[in-house]
């Protein structure tokens, strides 16, 4: 009795905790609402067919990207698919995250691009769960960089978001990448 006393009352402090930590990482966040109905998105084929669409999940409004990689052939720089956005993200913010969500494991490009021109490229990946995943992209950490002052910093404000799929090296080779919750974290 006193053990299952104890378990509970460890449920409910921990279950506070984390309702806590959530509801801070919530405060320190901020929608950019870039998959808001209305957004312009711009399509790019690179070494891919595809498209990308704004659409929505129930209420959740979503970015759907559709890719088909199925032509043969060796490409110099990969197989890949980006759409970018303009936006406007000020200094102050130390990390970019959003949802990601596949029925197959992809790799999922993300490009930022600076007030100097400078393009800063990280990535991350969705294990193809079909459930909607977090990709975080962190401002303190170094990426790839080109263009512009080409130095490696941030220099804010950030104007344009780029979301990018490269292409599975096993089949099938044709499918769709959901985006989602695309937000800023303060430092």
């Amino acid at each position: 009795m006193k053990r299952s006393l104890m378990m509970m009352v460890c449920l409910v402090v921990c279950g506070a905790g984390l309702a806590l930590l959530q509801a801070q990482d919530q405060a320190t966040s901020t929608d950019l609402k870039l998959f808001e109905k209305g957004v312009k998105w711009k399509f790019g084929k690179v070494n891919g067919e595809g498209s990308f669409q704004l659409a929505t999940d129930g209420d959740k409004p979503i970015g759907v990207m559709n890719y088909d990689f199925s032509k043969e052939g060796e490409v110099k720089g990969g197989r890949y698919l980006v759409t970018k956005t303009e936006t406007s993200i000020p200094d102050g913010v130390g990390e970019i995250r959003f949802a990601g969500r596949s029925s197959r494991a992809l790799k999922i490009l993300v490009r930022l691009i600076d007030e100097t021109g400078q393009t800063h490229q990280a990535s991350g990946s969705l294990t193809g769960s079909g459930e909607w995943e977090t990709i975080k992209v962190s401002l303190s950490k170094k990426m790839q960089h080109w263009k512009g002052a080409a130095d490696g910093k941030v220099h804010f404000p950030i104007k344009q978001i780029v979301l990018g799929v490269t292409g599975p090296k096993d089949d099938p080779k044709t499918g769709k990448v959901e985006f989602a919750d695309l937000a800023t974290v303060a430092k």
